[in-house]
């Protein structure tokens, strides 16, 4: 990957998230843009690795977006808890996006299985059928109960992230 150019960082929390955004990879037109980092072991692992090390990444790479994926554990309030206690530089705010299940990612994968808007019943479909809808614009996966308090993140994120990563 060329720092100098448009380009994603995905920071997972855990190995479910992971799968999600090495699923997630799988499907973008250019791979070369995207980075999925290694797994943090916790949320509060992602916020720190964040403020530590990608706060000052993001403002060396002015062309480099973060995304941290994270489950919120029934808590949607915890997304505050990175952009308040992190107070992220209003430089690099617009590049970064806090987005995850809103209870745990195996949650999620029943739940889009029972709908049957994955295929196959994986964690990686999870991310295939997520990048899918970021290429088209649609949400049947995005509208699951389990993703909708992300809708303004994700609204932001196919706006600056679909022209780096999809044709």
């Amino acid at each position: 990957m060329n720092r100098e150019r448009p380009h994603v960082l995905i920071l997972p929390e855990d190995a479910a998230n992971r799968d999600i955004a090495n699923g997630f990879a799988l499907d973008v037109d250019h791979e070369r843009a995207l980075q999925v980092l290694p797994v943090q072991r916790g949320w509060t692992n992602v916020r720190d690795a964040l403020q530590q090390t990608f706060v000052p990444e993001l403002r060396r790479y002015r062309c480099a977006h973060l995304v941290a994926l994270i489950d919120f554990d029934s808590r949607p309030d915890r997304r505050m808890l990175f952009t308040d206690e992190l107070a992220l530089p209003a430089d690099i705010a617009e590049r970064v996006f806090i987005a995850g299940a809103l209870t745990e990612v195996e949650d999620l994968r029943r739940s889009l299985v029972s709908r049957h808007l994955i295929s196959p019943n994986t964690l990686e479909g999870i991310g295939e059928a997520l990048a899918e809808e970021c290429r088209t614009g649609s949400s049947l996966v995005w509208g699951d109960e389990l993703l909708t308090h992300n809708a303004v993140k994700v609204a932001r994120m196919r706006t600056a992230l679909r022209p780096i990563l999809f044709n």
